[in-house]
């Protein structure tokens, strides 16, 4: 049984993951030693910040969709209320993911122009 705990529990473990791949994926040189220059570059942070981003509305999605189709939320609150606050929060996940997405087209699109 999922409760509202366990997701907070998921989100943090989900975020603390990807940003330990993140400082130490590449942060080697070539002869193997820890470099902390090559952590944080500008080609990869933008990447990375877009994976963060779409796993967060992601998580919107899911635990909107948690709120709809649970019994225990529906026990604790009306169901009208339960159903209106659920459609919201899959609304700001799936506006969330839209919104990276036009924001790393705009910036792909950008700098194939500004290479020419």
């Amino acid at each position: 049984m999922l409760t509202i705990s366990r997701l907070f529990v998921v989100r943090h473990f989900f975020c603390n993951f990807f940003i330990y791949l993140r400082l130490f994926n590449g942060a080697t040189s070539d002869d193997g030693n820890f470099n902390a220059l090559k952590m944080f570059n500008k080609e990869s942070m933008p990447d990375f910040m877009s994976i963060v981003g779409y796993a967060v509305a992601a998580l919107f999605v899911v635990f909107g969709l948690y709120v709809l189709f649970t019994p225990q939320i529906a026990a604790s609150f009306p169901k009208e209320f339960s159903t209106i606050f659920g459609i919201i929060v899959i609304g700001y996940g799936v506006f969330r993911m839209v919104i990276i997405y036009q924001k790393n087209r705009q910036k792909k699109y950008s700098d194939d122009e500004s290479d020419i």
